[in-house]
């Protein structure tokens, strides 16, 4: 039903729902390596502000720094990379279709 009105927003959702596992794993891993070498855990980090961020419930779409906004969603930028994909194909092909012709 959500993805019926308008399917662009369905992206960073789904991206930004999945990252705070991903970021809460990060926070572990880091914290282990830490103790592991005998430092202390010290601050949260990166880790605790882009929670928070994620987790805050209110959508901040203004162009600032993380910890200046109310809240943060995650995104991709697919057409880029498709974009960046498409060429390389042309560029291989071309690239044969020179050197089939000589």
């Amino acid at each position: 039903m959500q993805n019926q009105p308008e399917p662009g927003h369905c992206c960073p959702l789904v991206m930004t729902f999945a990252a705070v596992p991903a970021i809460r794993a990060s926070a572990a891993a880091a914290a282990s390596a830490a103790t592991s070498k005998g430092l202390s855990e010290g601050s949260n980090g990166w880790h605790g502000q882009w929670e928070a961020a994620l987790t805050s419930g209110e959508y901040d779409g203004r162009d600032l720094p993380l910890h200046l906004k109310r809240g943060a969603t995650v995104g991709l930028v697919v057409f880029v990379v498709v974009l960046e994909v498409c060429f390389l194909f042309l560029r291989a092909y071309l690239g044969h279709c020179r050197d089939v012709v000589r």
